[in-house]
């Protein structure tokens, strides 16, 4: 038995959608309407949803699950002719993104459950029909809706089962229940030679340890690397407790100190990390390495077309990039700006310097994805990952980067700082070994929304390759006090120098950052 209903409702007055959906307490998320409200508004601003594809999903725990089905009831009573959801309420944002576009759907919903100190938190993300999240523009327009909503549309009926695949119907709404593991291994398996993978694997003894911080990595490295491609149960395990990515910022302290793999990855939400035995691999390095050996990938050989990389990242695949003959685009670390690049120049893949990866079969960044990458290329020319890394560093050059935050500093004072820097013409000016090339703000376009991005710093480029970039973080209240990140880079070209220690490298380029800046004064 069912029966639509028109329920009234009240705005929550603490909808607040940005950056990039609504963040709250699970116990926010537990008052009555609170969800239905938040997704009819998004709903509300997709005026074609009639008969239209809806995705949804998410970690696939028991509340998020719950939630699902009042999505479920929602969608059948405004309209949608298919919802496509992830069995047992799993599904990626890499997944969820590569369905949007492959049926053509009008949007997608993800709902996850995440720790923090106050306990659950709930991420509701929002996805537009090209599989990137909801634009500023977008969630601009469901906050305005959330905050004038009267009354939303929901259907009673029974819950669906979400464990048993295939379809059923719900009046007007076709619900197709699919293992989204098992697409992700089919869409890796077509992007991926995962036989040779596996040949190497076992053939070479090729220890693989993989350390997941959330359930849907989890899930998805369970079934790919131990159902798959047969490696030993345990080779993929699930963490609670945090783990703090090192690789990410470029040190060497690996997490492992006894009998490491040959090759260990941590997926940590929508980031990763590569490790080696002996060496942590920097998420720009690793970007570089990949770009740089993709001809030896079936699905990528002669087939990329760009590259893009943060700006606060290191210039090490622009090298590999250049010999390749690829255009290579300078990023926000927002991955939103790669994803739309991705639909305007036909951007194949990028990363940025939190060690976010991702490639243009979606628009979501996935960690697994990198580390299939990287087992390809070593099933390809088989070696160790400190090897392999070394090798690229010899061809390549290596490009020494890293970032020191200085916390607690005076907005006004810094930003007038900065400010006052950017307007000067630096452009020949020596800092001892160091002359600028040129130097600039923090400023990007924003190919979709026509419209300049600006944050608050400088970037400055010296002759030999070596950068500082200074950034300033916003405050909500011009009288906060807030941190500055200052990222520095040195180019090494020279084999004989690429051994030293990051902090040796990069320690006279920070000494540098703090004259310049005039730190002591603040």
């Amino acid at each position: 038995m069912t029966l639509l209903r028109t329920v009234p409702t009240q705005p929550f007055a603490d909808q607040k959608l940005f950056p990039y959906g609504l963040r709250k307490p699970l116990s926010v998320f537990r008052q009555p309407h609170y969800l239905e409200n938040a997704v009819q508004s998004f709903f509300t601003i997709l005026p074609n949803r009639q008969g239209q594809t809806l995705v949804l999903g998410g970690d696939g725990q028991q509340i998020t699950q719950e939630f699902l089905q009042t999505i479920i009831k929602l969608a059948a009573a405004n309209g949608f002719g298919k919802v496509i959801v992830g069995s047992q309420g799993l599904l990626s944002p890499g997944i969820a993104s590569y369905l949007i576009r492959r049926h053509t759907a009008i949007a997608g919903i993800l709902i996850q459950i995440h720790a923090s100190e106050k306990g659950g938190e709930i991420h509701l993300d929002y996805y537009l029909g090209n599989g990137s999240k909801a634009t500023f523009n977008a969630l601009e327009g469901i906050q305005e809706r959330a905050q004038i909503i009267q009354h939303y549309q929901i259907l009673e009926s029974n819950d669906i089962s979400l464990n048993r695949l295939g379809s059923v119907t719900l009046e007007n709404l076709t619900i197709e229940v699919v293992n989204s593991a098992t697409i992700y291994e089919k869409l890796m398996s077509s992007i991926f030679d995962l036989d040779s993978i596996q040949h190497f694997l076992k053939t070479q003894n090729f220890r693989v340890g993989v350390t997941c911080l959330d359930p849907i990595n989890y899930a998805y490295s369970q079934h790919l690397l131990e159902k798959n491609l047969g490696l030993l149960p345990g080779t993929v395990s699930f963490e609670i407790a945090p783990i703090f990515l090192d690789a990410l910022i470029g040190t060497t302290n690996l997490p492992w100190k006894i009998d490491p793999p040959d090759i260990t990855c941590l997926l940590v939400g929508d980031r990763y990390g590569i490790f080696g035995n002996n060496i942590g691999v920097t998420a720009s390095d690793s970007l570089a390495i990949l770009t740089a050996n993709s001809p030896l990938i079936p699905a990528y050989r002669g087939a990329v077309n760009a590259v893009t990389r943060s700006l606060f990242a290191s210039t090490a695949v622009d090298h590999a990039c250049t010999a390749l003959d690829i255009v290579c685009y300078e990023t926000p670390t927002d991955w939103t700006f790669t994803s739309q690049l991705m639909d305007i120049q036909g951007v194949t893949f990028g990363g940025n310097e939190e060690g976010q990866i991702g490639a243009n079969y979606s628009r979501e960044t996935d960690g697994l994805w990198a580390l299939l990458f990287w087992l390809n290329l070593l099933a390809t020319r088989p070696q160790s990952v400190l090897k392999t890394v070394q090798n690229h560093w010899q061809k390549y050059g290596r490009n020494y980067h890293g970032c020191q935050l200085y916390p607690g500093l005076t907005f006004s004072a810094m930003y007038d700082k900065l400010h006052a820097l950017t307007t000067l013409n630096l452009k020949g000016k020596e800092y001892g070994p160091y002359q600028v090339a040129y130097s600039q703000p923090l400023k990007f376009y924003n190919e979709l929304q026509f419209q300049r991005v600006e944050q608050v710093g400088l970037n400055l480029v010296f002759t030999d390759g070596s950068r500082l970039i200074f950034k300033l973080d916003t405050p909500y209240q011009s009288n906060e006090r807030v941190n500055l990140n200052i990222y520095a880079e040195n180019y090494e070209p020279d084999a004989k120098k690429q051994t030293f220690p990051f902090e040796t490298a990069l320690s006279p380029l920070f000494e540098l950052a703090e004259a310049i800046a005039e730190l002591e004064q603040y």
